[in-house]
């Protein structure tokens, strides 16, 4: 008789061992979907900075507007703060503070930190990470060095009254 109950007892237990895992498992993957959007929204907060301070070093050059030169390298704060913070998630170990602060500074959501720090730290080789993470690298180093080097020329350029090239704008006096 007992072994007769201890097998009925058997499909119970299956059954909310079972549901146990579904309610991990759906957990589990609304982190990563929640985690995936922070990343998504951080992305479009790097593009529209890229492309604003494309804009403010064009309309800089052409006018020589100090405040233009300062909006943007406010505007440079973005994509290299998203910038510091991948380099620091790559040493070993990883300080936490400093993608935390480089995050910040990307203008990503606090609440969201947390997630795009373990997301990056358990999942940057995964492969549907893996590109992402190669095209973060590419675009980090134009804005490491393209956005430096025309806040830097643009200065020089607007002195002296020529456009910067391609940008569209009369050269100041002509």
């Amino acid at each position: 008789m007992h072994e007769q109950t201890s097998l009925r007892m058997l499909p119970y237990e299956a059954l909310i061992l079972l549901a146990g895992l579904a309610v991990m498992l759906t957990a589990g993957m609304l982190e990563l979907q929640t985690s995936a959007t922070a990343y998504i929204i951080g992305e479009s907060h790097w593009s529209k900075s890229q492309q604003s301070l494309a804009h403010e070093l064009q309309r800089y050059a052409a006018s020589g507007d100090p405040a233009q030169l300062q909006r943007a390298r406010d505007l440079l704060r973005v994509p290299l703060g998203d910038r510091r913070a991948r380099l620091a998630l790559e040493q070993d170990p990883v300080d936490l503070e400093t993608p935390r602060q480089g995050f910040l500074d990307g203008m990503n959501a606090p609440e969201g930190i947390g997630r795009m720090i373990r997301m990056y730290r358990y999942l940057h080789n995964a492969p549907f990470f893996r590109e992402s993470v190669a095209i973060w690298r590419k675009g980090d180093e134009g804005a490491r060095t393209g956005g430096s080097r025309q806040a830097d020329g643009g200065t020089a350029r607007a002195r002296s009254g020529e456009p910067h090239a391609g940008s569209g704008f009369p050269a100041k006096g002509a």
